[in-house]
C-alpha cells in the first residue's frame, strides 16, 4: 500500500511548464464494481502471460482504491530528463473519428488493424503475432471495450518505423450484467462470444492474415495456459486481487470461456452446440 504523503504527491503534483508526465492515475469507474482491481489484476495477469502490458499498479489511500499506470510514451535524455515519444492509436493511424472507434459504428474491424500493423512495423512479424495474442486475450478474458483507441503505434525515435505499444486499457466488462455481451470488434462474424465457433475463429484467422491452423495453435495455447496462470495470480498473498469477489468471478468467466473454447475447436460435435454465454 502507498502512504497518504506519496498519494497526495500523485493527485497534486503537475508538470510544469508542459514537461510530460511520468503517470497516468486511474480511480474507481463509478457504477462498475471494483473497476480498479479489475483492471489492475488483468493488467497483471497479461504480465503473466508476457504478453507486454503497459506496467502498473494498485494503490489505495483510506479505502479508496486507484490503478497507477506507468506511462510508456516517455523516454530519458543523457541528462535524464523526460521526453516525450509520439504514439498514435489505431483510430489515428486509420484517419477514424474518435467517435466511430467501435466497429459496428463503422470503426475498425480488426482485418484493418492487423493490415495497419503488417503496413507499417519492420519486421511486422513479431508485432503481427503480439497483436494476435492481445485478440485473443481480450476474447477470453471478457474485455468486450477492446475498441480500436485500445491498440496503438509507438514511435521509439524520431523518423523510424513505429512498433506495437504495450497493452492497455484491459477490463474485464463480461462480468458486469449491465455492460454489453457485444465484442467492440468481430470474432469472424460475430459479435458476441457466445455465438463465436470453430468457424468464425478460422474465418478471424484467414481475414487478419493467418491459416487457420496457425490461428488454432496459438488459441489453443493461450487457452490453456490463461485459466492456471490466473488462479496462481489470484492465490498471491501480496498481490491486491488475493480473496477479491469480482477477480473470482474474472477467474470463473476465463475458465468457462477457455474450456468451452478449447471444445469447440477441438471436437467437431461442438460445432453446432447451443451458444450461451458461460455465467458467473
Amino acid at each position: 500500500m502507498t502512504s497518504p504523503v506519496a498519494v497526495q504527491k500523485y493527485l497534486t503534483t503537475t508538470p510544469r511548464n508542459g514537461m510530460p508526465s511520468s503517470h497516468i492515475l486511474k480511480p474507481a469507474i463509478h457504477a462498475v464494481e471494483d473497476s480498479v482491481i479489475n483492471e489492475g489484476f488483468c493488467l497483471a495477469l497479461a504480465k503473466a502471460m508476457q504478453l507486454k502490458p503497459a506496467k502498473s499498479k494498485v494503490h489505495a489511500v483510506a479505502d479508496r482504491p486507484f490503478l497507477l499506470v506507468e506511462r510508456y510514451d516517455r523516454t530519458a535524455d543523457p541528462e535524464g530528463r523526460r521526453q516525450r515519444l509520439h504514439q498514435e492509436d489505431f483510430c489515428q493511424a486509420l484517419g477514424v473519428v474518435p467517435e466511430m472507434k467501435y466497429q459496428n459504428e463503422g470503426g475498425p474491424d480488426l482485418a484493418q488493424c492487423f493490415e495497419l500493423v503488417r503496413r507499417v512495423t519492420r519486421p511486422s512479424a513479431p508485432q503481427v503475432l503480439r497483436l494476435l495474442d492481445y485478440v485473443i486475450f481480450n476474447v477470453l478474458i471478457g474485455n468486450h471495450d477492446a475498441h480500436a483507441k485500445n491498440f496503438s503505434l509507438l514511435y521509439l525515435k524520431p523518423g523510424k518505423v513505429p512498433v506495437l505499444a504495450p497493452f492497455y486499457d484491459i477490463l474485464s466488462t463480461a462480468v458486469y450484467p449491465t455492460m454489453t455481451p457485444k465484442m467492440a470488434m468481430k470474432i469472424g462474424s460475430k459479435y458476441k462470444f457466445s455465438e463465436v465457433q470453430a468457424r468464425h475463429w478460422e474465418q478471424f484467422a484467414e481475414g487478419v492474415g493467418f491459416t487457420k491452423a496457425q490461428a488454432k495453435r496459438r488459441i489453443l495455447e493461450l487457452a490453456k495456459l490463461l485459466p492456471t496462470t490466473a488462479r496462481k495470480l489470484q492465490s498471491d498473498a501480496g498481490h491486491s486481487s488475493a480473496g477479491n469477489a469480482v477477480v473470482e468471478q474474472i477467474n470463473t468467466l476465463i475458465e468457462q470461456r477457455c474450456a468451452l473454447t478449447i471444445r469447440r475447436l477441438t471436437d467437431p460435435a461442438a460445432e453446432n452446440d447451443a451458444a450461451a454465454e458461460p455465467s458467473v
